[in-house]
């Protein structure tokens, strides 16, 4: 039986996003998403918040269930975003978006770095962070097709 089943209505929302962003990595990425207003696919998200492809997944995944995200495929690219449908995105991402900047300065660079890869305003490069990309079995498959002159100097040294 559900924890919440004895609240009153709207209570069981309440609880469920609460729970969802007591998670640090999970709030690391609403934050990121709050306050770039930012739509992010999951390899960027990957190099942004330095955490292999299964974990941020798993934590998307968390952050769905409660109703705070929105999930768009585009190609073999998952964008993510925050659901401005749901009763309490824009209190949440105000929330989120006025807490410390120090505590997420790290995300922040990273984010802005990453963007700069984007064309027309979509991630088209996969995983860039070679020992994130090696967690994902992407490796250098993934990366030459990234980085083709990169891929093939290596190739010719082994």
């Amino acid at each position: 039986m559900e924890a919440t089943s004895g609240l009153a209505p709207g209570l069981g929302a309440l609880t469920g996003v609460f729970g969802a962003l007591s998670d640090a990595t999970r709030l690391r990425m609403v934050r990121l998403m709050a306050s770039n207003d930012a739509e992010l696919c999951v390899c960027e998200l990957v190099d942004c918040l330095e955490e292999p492809q299964y974990h941020v997944s798993r934590h998307l995944r968390e952050l769905r269930a409660c109703g705070l995200l929105r999930a768009e495929r585009d190609g073999r690219w998952m964008y993510y975003s925050l659901n401005r449908a749901h009763p309490l995105a824009r209190p949440v991402a105000e929330m989120v978006a006025a807490l410390p900047s120090e505590a997420f300065e790290r995300e922040q660079r990273n984010f802005e770095e990453r963007v700069k890869l984007r064309a027309a305003g979509r991630c088209r490069v996969g995983i860039q962070k070679e020992y994130l990309a090696e967690s994902t079995g992407e490796g250098l498959e993934q990366a030459s097709m990234r980085a083709p002159a990169a891929a093939l100097a290596a190739a010719s040294e082994v």
